[in-house]
């Protein structure tokens, strides 16, 4: 008797616990659903909410050193403009493959001053360059926008590789922000890291409270390394002596990104010699008032000197910029990105750069217009020892 006691006295708990289980689950189920709906309500009130995120236009990329990539043959419209991307994922109009007889063809790499954040597709520099250089010179001309929003130079290296060299450019302009640095590139991830990678990019595109919670737990991740500190610029607190320590930070020799941004030039390097484009480095300061400084410039010029050693045509963006006031040029005060005077300022600049060089000649096979011809077989010599 006291035996059939005890076990009917351990079934209840087991059923209890088990019911006490089931009703926390759909407590969670219900709090999550409540939560997701006010972002949502939130989002439909504000048009311009935080909560509006990116993820609705970006896919998980195949690539290990590409985290992600715009969605194909996407239209979609983001905080009053349209993105609309071709068949390769483009913000941009299809382009043939095989390039069109007196065609000069031009690749466009860089964040998200070249995919246009805040613009209409028709304003950004890339559309605005390829009008210049069509309604001014002779022969054709495509410039192939492959811009990507939150990529550094070791992703826009990869870009070109997944999907510019296809299109057997002539030339291609990086553009280079001071930013480039301080992000590492993704590292390859199998197994368990690979499949909660998928997990958190389904959450990302469906979920606008996972968006927005995901955003706040990186911010405030990154913030404690010191490694986003860029992701705080909008603060009106910061001083230019601390931008200026941070940037200190991610040029020093031991830094991580910046031996890879490093690499990642000699990689370039080796691509042009190999698919016979050339060259030309484009260095974009951000539009705000700290860092629209002569005190920056230093920085660019670590990049510079070794992109001039590897032969590379360079061309500074702080001339034409520095002579306006950071918000005439910008979207907005919270979207640092260019507006249409901006983009304009830009695509003149590069315009310029180009009909008074020779980067609109057609590169003779594996020779790269250099004047550091010995510099160059030492890269060369250097990467076939590795």
């Amino acid at each position: 008797m006291i035996y059939g006691t005890v076990k009917f006295m351990q079934k209840t708990k087991i059923k209890n616990i088990i019911y006490g289980m089931l009703v926390m689950f759909i407590a969670i189920l219900f709090f999550l659903a409540l939560m997701e709906a006010a972002a949502r309500i939130t989002e439909f009130i504000r048009p311009g909410s935080v909560l509006k995120t990116t993820p609705r236009i970006y896919t998980l990329s195949n690539s290990n050193r590409l985290g992600i990539e715009v969605i194909p043959n996407l239209e979609y419209n983001f905080e009053g403009y349209l993105i609309k991307t071709n068949n390769d994922g483009l913000r941009d109009k299809e382009y043939p493959l095989k390039k069109p007889e007196n065609t000069f063809r031009i690749v466009e790499l860089g964040g998200s001053f070249t995919f246009g954040m805040g613009s209409p597709v028709e304003r950004i520099y890339p559309t605005l360059l390829e009008n210049k250089l069509n309604n001014g010179l002779s022969q054709n001309y495509d410039v192939i926008n492959l811009g990507l929003f939150g990529i550094n130079t070791i992703e826009e290296i990869e870009m070109l590789k997944l999907k510019g060299l296809k299109y057997s450019p002539d030339l291609v302009i990086l553009d280079y922000s001071l930013d480039d640095t301080q992000s590492d590139t993704i590292n390859a991830e199998k197994g368990i890291r690979f499949f909660l990678r998928r997990i958190n990019n389904f959450f990302l595109r469906k979920s606008i409270s996972y968006s927005y919670f995901r955003s706040v737990v990186t911010k405030l991740k990154a913030t404690s390394k010191n490694d986003r500190f860029i992701a705080n610029l909008n603060d009106v607190n910061l001083s230019k002596k601390k931008y200026l320590n941070y940037l200190d930070t991610i040029y020093s020799d031991d830094y991580k990104g910046f031996r890879q941004v490093q690499d990642s030039l000699k990689e370039l390097y080796d691509l042009s010699v190999k698919h016979n484009f050339k060259v030309l480095i484009v260095f974009t300061p951000e539009l705000r008032p700290f860092t629209m400084t002569e005190e920056t410039l230093v920085y660019f010029e670590k990049i510079e000197n070794q992109s001039k050693q590897l032969g590379f045509e360079t061309l500074s963006l702080f001339p034409a910029l520095s002579q306006y006031d950071t918000d005439s040029i910008a979207v907005s005060q919270t979207d640092r990105h260019p507006n249409k005077i901006g983009h304009e300022l830009i695509a003149s600049a590069i315009y310029e750069k180009l009909i008074n060089s020779t980067l609109l000649t057609k590169p003779k096979n594996n020779i790269i217009n250099t004047n550091n011809k010995l510099e160059i077989v030492e890269v060369v010599l250097q990467n076939e020892q590795e």
